[in-house]
């Protein structure tokens, strides 16, 4: 094998590669676009994203639960949820 052939291979792994991130980033885009957002607010101390993600699920196909570690201007914690599928109820 001369270098030339080494470098050709090597450049086919790096597109293959290079392929790959690019269609897991259009179906994360896809995925952004069809979830729905949900602002959460006075959410309990000793709840976590967790806890707030298993306490939703039953909604919804839940994709991100996000508490924010700040409070809001009350004083109180709130966060977002996303769903790609919430359930009518």
């Amino acid at each position: 094998m001369d270098g030339k052939y080494d470098e050709k291979e090597e450049g086919e792994i790096e597109d293959q590669q290079n392929e790959q991130q690019k269609g897991e980033g259009y179906v994360n885009e896809i995925f952004k676009e069809k979830a729905i957002t949900f602002y959460v607010s006075n959410i309990h101390p000793h709840i976590s994203d967790g806890d707030l993600w298993t306490e939703c699920k039953n909604y919804g196909q839940v994709v991100d639960a996000y508490i924010a570690r700040k409070l809001d201007k009350r004083g109180k914690r709130f966060g977002f949820l996303r769903f790609v599928k919430v359930h009518d109820t």
